[in-house]
């Protein structure tokens, strides 16, 4: 035991006082004469050792009395485990939980607000040639340093709202590189936070000797709130003037049901569709949303629902491009096929070129969406490079055999550069293709309600095509005796489609069923990696920019309202890639731009931003299980209660303190000796 007042120990020597007053007993007799006092002599004896126990009694309690008084205001203590002892310079971390769940509220207000109270108020119980650090879920560079008291203060003021997320373990992690730069001395962490159970690692804290944790919990009044999760389509193809489905997960962690709740979707700051939804507690829903797309180009969409306090997470963004034409490139090895062009010339959404199998510029391959070779005598291997090199970039290209003279060792060195499967010799028989897989996503709004015993194609001459163990196909279409008919293999962002026939009608029927045209629009659409439809802060740090490969020493930037910033960038096999990391602090849509002053030089890329839905769980550790957990850890807890942070803070420093126990000792004996001199007569 240390006492933090040691002068006052000099008070016990005022023990003397009682026991001189007991000794010299200044106490009077009266005389009082009996004629007889031999029947007295018994009661005499009797009543002076019953009187001498009860003012030893006395003496023994009013000495106790007054040394507990003593001793409490000297404030004996007990020293920390593990306490430096070193009276010199402090160095105080501190921890504020700046995240988005700090928005919510108790009766004391916004628990943002009261964790840089606390800050202030802890550091207030230290000297103020101390070190401090502030550390928030931003990981500032500016909070790497130590700093003065004034200092920090200003940058506690200066703390508000981020969409970062850190786990415990991170932010003590970044606590002890940060107390590598502080020369030795005492050190202390504090943590002030709500302390979700998605970021409260406990586990992942390394003990140290050196250093002692503290833990302030705060605690919202309730922890309802209701957040748009994800969304997604039913047809990853958009198309002018027709129907789509937005599907929205809609979570509800609260414990209330809710019920006939609001979602509304905005695409370019229209409104275009409104859905109700219910959603029982702790619980989840689909809610889908059908409306008609309108506009070409880049699309700016929004979902939005209210709920309050929770915010942040009441909207979220996404983009998609609907391609106004679609440029499409035949390559043909005879006359251009009169079917192709029926089915691209008439529509207005294709844009048809027709070249001959001696007159291709490969350079300008990247400008097309959809690439048929046409019955071309061979493949040669300068055209099969560069057509894997188009299908790992983006564009999608159909295979589709000569009706005559064919080098069949071309096409299979192509197709084993797709992994592909190999066509053999040709099958002359009349067979039908077998009915649509309506399961398959290719086949997504192609049809609306097809009848059960719809007539499919017939085929009289056919390619047989021979699987292999590589092979990467999957069937889109098949005959009725199981051999394929028409399958996709994946490439990169591409697809690398192969028929069975030639589009003659000497072959087959196919060219003039109902199915030809919506399976030829869909491969010229369908693509393997689609653009994301939107990003997440701080989780999506990658931008990739497929269809900017012209020129490496371009600067790119990206900018929203009137704020832009330029991120790190590289191409990377002829794809930009824009490194975000950290660039990113609030959700919305943000626009690439280039360093040129003719802006037009690029296409239009915008991109859509949300925030990580880890802070919408509001799920909590209970002050209960932070301090089991603390005790694990050998930490401290805080409360932030009636009891200010400042004079708790002096308590730590000092240790257990056991003064109290001196002052309740004080009161007992004195309330012992008060009983002895009322009812010991």
């Amino acid at each position: 035991m240390q006492f933090l007042y040691p002068g006052f120990l000099f008070g016990l020597f005022a023990l003397s006082i009682p026991i001189i007053i007991h000794l010299f007993n200044f106490r009077r007799y009266k005389k009082i004469y009996f004629t007889n006092v031999r029947f007295l002599t018994d009661l005499q004896q009797e009543q002076k050792s019953r009187n001498k126990l009860r003012h030893l009694l006395l003496l023994f309690i009013r000495l106790l009395a007054l040394a507990c008084i003593v001793m409490a205001f000297a404030h004996p203590f007990f020293p920390k485990k593990n306490k430096m002892q070193n009276p010199g310079k402090k160095y105080v971390s501190i921890y504020i939980d700046n995240s988005f769940s700090m928005n919510s509220v108790n009766a004391e207000g916004e628990l943002l607000q009261q964790a840089k109270k606390h800050a202030n108020e802890i550091v207030s119980g230290y000297k103020e040639g101390d070190g401090f650090n502030l550390i928030t879920n931003d990981f500032e560079l500016k909070h790497q340093h130590w700093v003065n008291k004034t200092d920090f203060l200003k940058y506690v003021n200066e703390v508000s709202s981020s969409p970062a997320f850190r786990n415990l373990s991170d932010v003590e992690g970044r606590m002890k590189e940060n107390f590598r730069k502080a020369e030795t001395g005492n050190k202390e962490e504090y943590f002030i936070s709500d302390f979700q159970e998605n970021m409260a690692d406990f586990d992942k804290i390394k003990q140290d000797s050196n250093i002692h944790l503290n833990f302030v919990p705060l605690e919202a009044t309730s922890h309802n709130n209701v957040y748009i999760d994800s969304v997604w389509f039913e047809s990853p193809l958009w198309q002018q003037n027709q129907k789509n489905t937005l599907y929205v997960k809609v979570v509800n962690s609260s414990n209330e049901k809710i019920t006939d709740h609001t979602l509304n979707l905005s695409i370019n700051g229209k409104a275009k569709a409104l859905s109700n939804f219910t959603i029982p507690e702790q619980g989840s829903a689909i809610v889908s949303m059908i409306y008609t797309i309108t506009d070409t180009g880049i699309n700016k969409g929004i979902v939005t629902l209210d709920d309050y306090p929770i915010t942040f997470d009441n909207q979220f963004y996404f983009t998609y491009n609907v391609t106004k034409t679609v440029p499409v490139l035949v390559i043909s090895g005879g006359s251009a096929n009169a079917n192709i062009n029926a089915a691209f010339g008439q529509e207005k959404s294709f844009s048809l070129t027709n070249v001959s199998s001696g007159n291709i510029d490969y350079s300008t391959f990247e400008k097309y969406d959809f690439i048929i070779l046409n019955e071309l005598p061979e493949i040669s291997t300068g055209l099969a490079g560069s057509l894997k090199t188009y299908m790992e970039k983006t564009g999608n290209v159909l295979v589709l055999p000569s009706s005559k003279d064919i080098n069949l060792e071309s096409y299979n060195n192509f197709l084993a550069l797709s992994s592909s499967d190999r066509f053999d010799n040709v099958v002359t028989s009349t067979i039908g293709v077998a009915a649509i897989d309506k399961q398959n996503q290719f086949f997504t709004n192609v049809y609306e309600d097809m009848p059960r015993n719809v007539a499919m194609p017939q085929v009289t001459k056919y390619y047989k095509i021979q699987k292999t163990k590589s092979g990467k196909d999957r069937e889109l279409l098949s005959l009725s005796n199981g051999d394929p008919f028409l399958s996709m293999a994946p490439e990169g962002r591409g697809y690398l489609f192969v028929s069975s026939i030639p589009f003659v009608d000497d072959w087959s029927n196919y060219n003039h069923h109902w199915l030809f045209l919506p399976a030829l629009y869909k491969m010229s659409f369908f693509h393997n990696k689609e653009e994301p439809l939107y990003y997440i802060i701080d989780k999506d740090n990658v931008v990739n920019v497929p269809s900017i490969t012209e020129d490496e020493k371009k600067i790119y930037s990206l900018s929203k309202d009137n704020n832009e910033f330029i991120p790190n960038q590289k191409m990377l096999e002829g794809t930009l890639q824009l490194f975000i990391e950290g660039m990113i602090h609030t959700d919305g849509y943000y626009q690439l731009k280039d360093n040129q002053k003719d802006k037009a030089s690029i296409q239009q890329h915008i991109y859509a931003f949300n925030y990580d839905r880890k802070e919408s769980m509001m799920k909590f550790l209970p002050v209960s299980d932070i301090k089991d957990r603390a005790k694990e850890i050998d930490a401290s807890i805080l409360n932030s209660g009636n009891v200010s942070l400042k004079k708790q803070v002096k308590e730590l420093e000092a240790g257990i303190n056991v003064w109290k126990w001196f002052i309740w000792g004080a009161l007992v004996f004195l309330l012992g000796e008060t009983l002895i001199t009322r009812f010991w007569k």
